[in-house]
């Protein structure tokens, strides 16, 4: 998750797609010049152990852009695929 959470910052487009599960990734990936990222805070994690082959994480991410401070809350699901984690989805929670 963090590491995904820096590629954002950073618009690392071509590590955002190697991490998304090739079953849910988008084609592209669009990066707005007016968001600026403010910060991550992991609230928890569910499963994705090296035992397991799915987990959970639910977040927050702070940003800002032209409309000002905004907050993204998700809980994201991962699965393993050849071996490494990759995001499957997520659900945007309050």
């Amino acid at each position: 998750m963090r590491s995904r959470y820096s590629a954002y910052c950073t618009a690392a487009h071509e590590y955002l797609l190697q991490s998304w599960d090739p079953k849910t990734r988008p084609s592209r990936i669009g990066f707005s010049p007016d968001r600026k990222w403010l910060g991550l805070e992991v609230l928890g994690c569910e499963m994705g152990g090296p035992k397991h082959q799915t987990g959970m994480v639910e977040f927050v991410a702070r940003f800002s852009d032209e409309t000002g401070l905004q907050v993204l809350r998700e809980r994201s699901s991962f699965r393993r695929f050849e071996g490494r984690w990759v995001y499957t989805d997520g659900v945007h929670t309050e």
